[in-house]
């Protein structure tokens, strides 16, 4: 599918061009870069701001046709980080699905090397590519974003590990879920030095 035509402006035109006319080299099918900031910085400004989250999405939906499913691991960042940049126009639910998986493993891939705060980024992220109802229609993936979510963010101090925590307890569909949500919160109130709090917790 071409992705033309967005108010007048052809993307996939768009991105033919610069590819070339050298302005974005190609380290190989799955890899690309601008030659320069420079460059990037002249080329988005033939493209109106509304559109460039368009542009993001395109460059991302291609370097993910064209990534094998054995290299995936390798250009998730690259994927992702255009992808992302068109957060507001993925609106099917497969799309957000698509979407929210691949932040899933991009924070996986950076928890694995302990880059929590980029980790926090990506699962986040995934949570609010996914719609209010993904409870009811994709529990799994988004207990696992939450839960990946706690813990990326509990490494890190961030004070959104309390909203996490409150989501997997208002939607939890058993117990053992429900503790995973208890556990976010006694950490976090521990790692603020209230131990009084976690007592009360425990109690209640």
């Amino acid at each position: 599918q071409r992705a033309t035509d967005i108010k007048g402006v052809n993307l996939d035109g768009f991105v033919q061009f610069v590819q070339s006319n050298g302005f974005i080299q190609c380290i190989n099918q799955t890899t690309m870069y601008w030659v320069h900031d420079n460059v990037q910085q002249a080329a988005y400004k033939t493209i109106s701001p509304s559109k460039i989250e368009s542009f993001h999405l395109l460059i991302a939906g291609r370097l993910l046709i064209r990534t094998p499913k054995d290299l995936l691991d390798e250009c998730v960042f690259d994927i992702v980080h255009h992808m992302d940049k068109g957060i507001n126009l993925i609106k099917t639910p497969e799309q957000k699905c698509d979407g929210a998986q691949l932040n899933l493993r991009a924070g996986q891939k950076a928890m694995s090397s302990r880059s929590f705060h980029s980790a926090a980024k990506y699962f986040v992220c995934g949570i609010k590519i996914l719609s209010d109802e993904s409870w009811g229609v994709n529990y799994d993936l988004t207990l696992d974003l939450h839960r990946m979510a706690g813990k990326a963010l509990l490494a890190i101090g961030d004070e959104r590990i309390k909203t996490v925590a409150a989501n997997i307890l208002a939607n939890a569909t058993c117990f053992e879920d429900e503790v995973l949500a208890h556990l976010f919160q006694m950490r976090h109130l521990t790692s603020l030095g209230q131990p009084d709090e976690v007592i009360r917790m425990c109690k209640d």
